[in-house]
């Protein structure tokens, strides 16, 4: 149903900061994701396989071999992590 795990985190957690039901199944409109709280979205389940090296990343990425690993050194040191 969803394209990526950040777009359903995403679509699932932005509808619901906008009060907007599962009974239509458009997507969201400019306006709405503008008026999304990032820093209110929890995206502790996309960046956990960032960090992970054992996992793809849930995007797709050009160049995915160098963005991949430069994407996951820049996440680990965000979060403090060397692994």
């Amino acid at each position: 149903m969803f394209g990526s795990k950040l777009g359903r985190i995403f679509q699932e957690q932005g509808r619901a900061q906008l009060g907007i039901g599962w009974g239509s199944c458009r997507g969201l409109t400019v306006a709405e994701i503008e008026a999304v709280d990032f820093d209110a979205l929890d995206l502790g389940e996309f960046t956990a396989d960032l960090l992970d090296g054992g996992k793809e990343p849930s995007v797709s990425l050009p160049d995915a071999g160098g963005t991949q690993t430069f994407m996951r050194d820049r996440v680990r040191a965000f979060y403090g992590r060397s692994d």
